[in-house]
């Protein structure tokens, strides 16, 4: 919830490995790899696959949504349909299948509807997969700060992530913790909270966002992404400056802070999203 008491609604992009414990990794045949490999590894134990999918679950009984970050996080630039089809179709099994069965969880018919290529690796290939099993939209291309959504592949829509500006010398960066992460400490964790570097982190990423949002909200009214990965970096700075940016904008006038999924619900019949 906004400080307004309006519902924020977020779509997390999960991997299918951090579903299964290291003990399962054979499970998981990655396209053009040996079985089992992973660039990111798996779950710690069983016990934190269990108590993910139970965050899962919490999250959709709160109307975010779940969408699918493939698996072992490869880059698929170079890989067939094929390959992409084998990659979503064993997220499905790891994420529904195997994985609810061994909770005793199951997660609602018809997830995902959504899509983030690891390393935003994208190619025509995987449209076509992501369009044969149903997929509504991709997050893996770049923009602009007023790029609006458009169709690719025929049916799937795109939301493009942006770049935005920051700091003194409004240097660009991908509206992402992380790109953000990056420039300012070069992915060093040396801030803490309650010094003045952390302070100054806080201050240049809030006003980043709330300059992307301003200039959308004052303009052309294209949709405002942003890409959080809910981590703790630089004593959590990126995360707190994601809470109150949410607090500051959800809840104004002709505002809504939706899931992917439910912003591609929206856009077909929306006169104020077009």
């Amino acid at each position: 919830m906004s400080d307004k008491g309006t519902p924020v609604h977020f779509t997390y992009f999960i991997s299918g490995v951090y579903f299964l414990a290291p003990e399962e990794k054979d499970l998981y045949q990655p396209p053009r790899a040996p079985k089992g490999e992973s660039k990111i590894g798996y779950s710690e134990n069983a016990d934190f696959v269990r108590l993910r999918i139970e965050q899962v679950m919490a999250a959709i009984s709160e109307g975010h949504e779940i969408a699918s970050h493939a698996n072992g996080h490869f880059d698929g630039l170079k890989w067939s349909y094929e390959d992409w089809l084998q990659e979503l179709k064993s997220f499905d099994s790891l994420v529904h299948n195997q994985l609810g069965a061994k909770s005793g969880l199951s997660l609602p018919v018809g997830l995902p509807k959504g899509f983030r290529a690891p390393e935003l690796a994208i190619n025509p290939s995987a449209y076509r997969a992501l369009s044969e099993l149903g997929y509504k939209y991709d997050v893996s291309r770049l923009g602009f700060m007023d790029s609006e959504p458009y169709k690719i592949y025929g049916d799937i829509w795109e939301f493009p992530l942006p770049t935005i500006y920051f700091g003194r010398l409004h240097q660009p960066v991908l509206a992402m913790d992380y790109s953000i992460f990056e420039r300012q400490t070069q992915v060093k964790n040396v801030a803490k909270r309650g010094t003045e570097l952390w302070q100054t982190l806080y201050d240049e990423t809030l006003k980043a966002y709330l300059d992307y949002f301003n200039h959308n909200y004052s303009g052309s009214r294209a949709p405002v992404y942003m890409s959080n990965h809910f981590a703790l970096w630089n004593d959590g700075v990126y995360w707190q400056v994601m809470k109150d940016f949410a607090s500051t904008v959800c809840g104004k006038s002709e505002v809504k802070c939706v899931s992917y999924g439910e912003l591609a619900e929206i856009l077909p019949t929306s006169s104020v999203l077009k």
